[in-house]
């Protein structure tokens, strides 16, 4: 059975909240650009997804460990957790939508990949889609969205690395260009470098072998081969991001994970304390949808790993703590007295104070810590004679404070102190 690496299976409390604030970013971010949220289905077809990959890798990437699926064998089907979206949307009634009137979408979630030891991977992921626009407003929306995003998070020094990756009329001189010079120069690089630059012309190594990395400067760049309108195309947009005083460099060596990306392309980078990281890429991809779809589909997206995006957000130390909720600790000190604790929360809760039920408090200290450790700012015990008068114990942990109260008195006194702590 293949394993499977979980990066967090089990999100902890102290970090819940931290993820809750990068989605609330997103959420807050996706509804000024008009993006809807989309929920995707955690399994996706596996040979409708490996056909495409296949077919825009020129080679078999399903044999290649850095691109393996986590099948699901279920009967009469042939499943796979999903490695990635754009795809299983753009075989969705969203991409027929898209025929009459642009579709922007969002989706976050756990995605599952192979890596290198053929162990299945998971990672948390935003993608967006902009589905049906052809022009280069949505190129450009993108790419501004992308630095939204990094800017909500809290990456002042963000920026994006734009590139082409030209189109079927001018890649194919491009490739004959390349394998050429490869050909000739195939000393200049190690045999595994070679092998995969020839059988995949958008593959540019990330070799740890010094001669490999200064030969590949040299290597034929296909923004240098663009056909006449595409290099329009890329020069427009370079026009466009600069009257907008986007932050950008032109690469011409950008690593995509996948090679259906035609046209524009970019990878968006942030500062760290160890050098500029990429967190995310995407581009143009009409030619990904004509195949999925069988229609022109124009589209264009990218995608955000938010796993490194909570890396570097600890590394910074751009998270802002939550501010502790007034929260009332419930217990009681006699058994029998389950109705009456459940009447009494029921009466709190529909007052909106935050409420935890604690145990038999057979132990007054230990229940004073445990409500301590839950952040509870105050305590009530609930004792069988003391309910047969009316009242209860209020212990206040701000004040140091504990007294005897009525029941009618208790909801007006919580509201005193909870306005005391706010």
């Amino acid at each position: 059975m293949t394993e499977i690496i979980a990066n967090h299976s089990i999100i902890q409390t102290n970090v819940a909240w931290k993820w809750r604030q990068i989605e609330s970013a997103i959420h807050d971010t996706m509804s000024l650009f008009n993006f809807q949220e989309i929920r995707p289905s955690l399994v996706s077809n596996y040979h409708l997804i490996a056909h495409a990959l296949i077919h825009f890798q020129n080679h078999d990437i399903i044999d290649n460990n850095e691109y393996g699926f986590l099948r699901l064998h279920e009967p009469k089907q042939d499943l796979c957790l999903r490695p990635e979206g754009t795809i299983s949307i753009l075989n969705s009634t969203i991409a027929d939508k898209a025929k009459n009137e642009i579709q922007k979408l969002y989706y976050l979630g756990p995605m599952f990949r192979k890596n290198a030891s053929c162990e299945i991977e998971e990672f948390s992921q935003l993608g967006i889609e902009i589905l049906g626009s052809s022009t280069l407003i949505s190129d450009d929306e993108a790419i501004r969205l992308s630095l939204q995003l990094c800017k909500k998070f809290g990456f002042n020094n963000s920026w994006v690395e734009i590139g082409s990756h030209g189109c079927e009329r001018c890649r194919p001189s491009y490739i004959k260009k390349r394998n050429a010079y490869l050909m000739e120069h195939k000393d200049d690089f190690c045999p595994e470098c070679s092998e995969k630059m020839l059988q995949n012309p958008s593959n540019i190594p990330d070799c740890k072998t010094k001669k490999c990395r200064d030969n590949l400067v040299h290597l034929p760049k296909l923004g240098n081969s663009l056909c006449d309108d595409c290099s329009a195309q890329f020069n427009q947009l370079q026009k466009t991001l600069g009257n907008l005083m986007t932050n950008y460099k032109i690469n011409h060596d950008l690593k995509l994970s996948f090679g259906y990306y035609r046209q524009t392309v970019f990878d968006i980078l942030i500062d760290t304390a160890s050098g500029p990281r990429v967190i995310g890429g995407g581009g143009r991809y009409d030619d990904l949808s004509l195949f999925v779809t069988g229609h022109p589909l124009p589209s264009v997206g990218f995608a955000l790993e938010l796993d490194l995006v909570f890396r570097y957000l600890e590394e910074k130390n751009l998270f802002i703590q939550p501010e502790t909720q007034f929260r009332v600790y419930l217990c009681m000190q006699t058994l029998g007295l389950d109705t009456i604790i459940m009447q009494i929360s029921e009466e709190l809760r529909s007052h909106n104070f935050s409420t935890v039920l604690g145990v038999n408090c057979n132990d007054f200290q230990k229940e004073c810590e445990l409500a301590s450790r839950q952040n509870c700012t105050t305590m009530i015990i609930v004792n069988g004679n003391d309910i047969r008068e009316g009242k209860v114990l209020l212990k206040n942990f701000l004040k140091e404070h504990q007294e005897y109260i009525k029941l009618s008195d208790l909801i007006p006194q919580l509201n005193v102190i909870r306005k005391t702590f706010m």
